[in-house]
């Protein structure tokens, strides 16, 4: 999905913008070979058939070497063309199918009765008039046809939207960085090791979460060209970026400090990447005006940074990344400066924006919330490693790793073993007795693995002692309970865990409230995750 708009409809879209195309270019080259005296007609006839004799990928292979990103034309004038995406795809796809058009509508001509032109000219009509209402009317049913075909064939073309399609999902791959076996040293601390992603694709919202000192900044930085890996590699659309200056990156990083130009107002700070580009004045001013709307910043334009709140200054700064439009957005830790409720409405107002504009996005924080509620995908680190990749539900339902689970949120942990395993119900014996998990999403544990069982806070419930049943349940006394509002979060000695049990119910009021010292059963889920040990 791109901007509402699907990948049918852009399939559809492409193939009625390349059959008119083809229409009235190969018209224009059949009504002139087959109509006119103009000289060197056999050569337009020959190369209006040429690609009869190439394969239907070729004409992409050959926009990609003259004009790609590292083409011909990059490299003898240092500018790079725009022909991934549309521009590219409609002259690919025109090229390799104008052949085809151009048969047909040329067969179109051939079949009109030459007495018919000939009689409009001799009641006095110029060869533009019979054109337009002789020949053209006539042609009608048969362009129809062509165009039918042409139609049909465009659609069943897939070489070229693999191509060079770009950002448009169409039949293209959408990946646009990959990160490969990553290092990175600062003396003799590993700061990232070995890190690797397969793939960030267009329109994502990528978390990078972890402790203080994990390596999710240096990754964030080696991204955006500001400090280079000792080894791996860096993929931009498939282009190794190691050795691109951060200018030359379509990257754009908001910095935690913001980074704005002090002595330049709120349009000034905007501006300064238009005007680095070189835009026109005219263009600045609309671009510049543009994103002030849209991050609801209109009538500040004349202030000095140090005249905006903490809030103001972050959208700012957010602003001038996305104003000169580039492929990536890189986020910094943009929202720890910020005090705890501004958070949460910053949290929501960028990922809004994001949304809004199918930005690329690449956010890095330590808070397990903020990961939660913006990113599509988090990537969990740890002592410059990678922990797991995945989207917010199967990181905090399905964690890798002890890590990621005690990382993500409370939980408890209970060790054991499979005792057996029948299709999908695991019978599991631990320190506080048989447990029974039905559970279709643990296909890589087997009967006699060492487990630890991992139940989040609020999958248990509790009642009193009477209410205990045979299995997974267990027996505690309440040691002390925290009134958070929506919930109260007890923690319960059981004697026969090592650590205490956290659980949490959620709307207290109406409920009441078990008190410290009381004895309470706790009923585990009959599905829940395990890690093997």
């Amino acid at each position: 999905m791109k901007d509402g708009i699907t990948s049918k409809s852009l399939i559809l879209l492409l193939g009625v913008i390349t059959t008119v195309t083809i229409l009235i270019v190969a018209f224009a080259l059949s009504y002139t070979i087959s109509k006119t005296n103009l000289p060197l007609k056999g050569l337009l006839r020959i190369s209006a058939l040429l690609p009869l004799i190439s394969p239907p990928f070729i004409f992409s292979l050959a926009l990609i070497i003259i004009a790609g990103r590292r083409g011909l034309i990059y490299r003898f004038f240092g500018i790079s063309p725009s022909i991934y995406g549309w521009p590219g795809l409609i002259i690919a796809q025109v090229l390799t199918f104008l052949p085809l058009g151009f048969l047909m509508v040329n067969n179109v001509l051939q079949s009109l009765d030459p007495s018919l032109e000939d009689a409009s000219s001799d009641l006095g009509a110029s060869q533009a008039k019979t054109l337009f209402k002789v020949i053209i009317p006539l042609s009608i049913p048969g362009l129809f046809k062509a165009a039918l075909l042409v139609f049909i064939m465009a659609l069943a073309d897939f070489g070229n939207p693999m191509l060079i399609g770009g950002v448009l999902p169409i039949m293209v791959n959408d990946t646009i960085l990959m990160l490969k076996n990553l290092t990175k040293r600062f003396g003799d601390v590993m700061v990232v090791n070995n890190l690797s992603i397969s793939s960030i694709n267009k329109g994502e919202f990528i978390t990078f979460l972890g402790p203080s000192s994990c390596g999710k900044t240096t990754l964030l930085r080696m991204i955006g060209g500001f400090c280079y890996p000792a080894s791996g590699e860096i993929f931009m659309h498939g282009e190794k970026i190691n050795d691109i200056p951060p200018e030359k990156r379509k990257t754009s990083m908001v910095f935690q400090n913001y980074a704005l130009f002090p002595h330049m107002s709120v349009f000034e700070n905007i501006a300064y990447g238009l005007k680095v580009r070189k835009l026109s004045k005219e263009e600045i001013r609309q671009k510049v005006r543009n994103i002030l709307k849209i991050v609801q910043l209109e009538g500040l334009e004349q202030r000095k940074p140090t005249e905006l709140s903490g809030g103001q200054q972050q959208r700012v700064a957010l602003s001038r990344c996305i104003v000169i439009e580039p492929e990536i957005i890189l986020l910094d830790e943009p929202l720890s400066n910020l005090d705890a409720n501004l958070r949460v409405i910053m949290r929501e107002e960028i990922r809004k924006i994001q949304q809004s504009l199918h930005l690329t996005t690449i956010f890095v924080t330590h808070d397990q919330e903020e990961a939660m509620s913006m990113a599509d995908r988090i990537v969990v680190m740890n002592k410059g490693e990678l922990e797991q990749i995945g989207t917010p539900t199967e990181i905090y339902e399905k964690p890798a790793s002890l890590f990621v689970a005690s990382f993500i949120g409370y939980i408890n942990l209970i060790k054991g073993s499979i005792k057996s395993k029948k299709n999908n119900t695991f019978t599991i014996s631990t320190e506080i007795g048989e447990l029974i998990n039905i559970n279709d999403n643990l296909k890589e544990i087997s009967s006699g693995d060492k487990i630890t069982v991992i139940i989040r806070p609020e999958s248990a419930w509790m009642g009193n002692v009477a209410s205990k049943s045979e299995r997974n349940c267990l027996t505690g006394t309440i040691n002390k309970f925290t009134y958070i509002g929506s919930l109260v979060r007890y923690t319960i000695d059981v004697k026969e865990l090592s650590s205490q049990f956290v659980l949490d119910v959620s709307n207290p009021e109406g409920k009441g409230v078990f008190k410290r010292g009381e004895n309470v059963t706790i009923t585990l889920p009959k599905r829940f995750h395990c890690i093997k040990a």
